[in-house]
């Protein structure tokens, strides 16, 4: 795991990510994770809830302590940097990213269940096929004992 010491509040880094690569930034409150491609998975230190951070959105530290980022897709791309709560409000702010990721959670779990669905549908189109088989395989025998 690759580890970044801090985010500086003039300084913007972007970094690529491959599926399941991580890396540990030691945050603070208003360091910012922009996903810029693919689809990251944000974990923050004392924080009991996960976040999906699809292309376009952003996480944004509420307080200071180590933050890790996974690579959820292949070739994601994230940009981290500060966000100065002088400038913008922040409780309009943190409002707007709630609701951008309650959006995103709920297209990632339905995209999830559809994936699901589809696979589940998959099985049991074989199953029945597996079933028909056996049915014409038995074919129409008499059972024992009758004449």
């Amino acid at each position: 795991m690759n580890t970044i010491l801090g985010s500086s509040k003039s300084r913007r880094a972007q970094i690529q990510l491959a599926a399941n690569q991580v890396i540990a930034i030691q945050g603070r409150r208003g360091t910012s994770i922009r996903c810029m491609h693919g689809l990251v998975w944000v974990t923050r230190e004392g924080d009991i809830q996960d976040y999906t951070v699809p292309r376009g959105l952003r996480f944004v530290a509420t307080g200071t302590g180590r933050i890790v980022v996974n690579g959820a897709a292949d070739h994601s791309r994230v940009e981290i940097g500060y966000v100065d709560w002088a400038r913008t409000g922040a409780s309009a702010h943190f409002a707007q990213i709630e609701s951008e990721a309650r959006h995103a959670r709920a297209a990632y779990f339905a995209m999830a269940l559809d994936a699901a669905a589809a696979l589940w549908g998959r099985v049991w189109q074989r199953v029945r096929r597996w079933l028909a088989g056996m049915m014409a395989a038995v074919g129409h025998r008499k059972p024992r004992g009758s004449v």
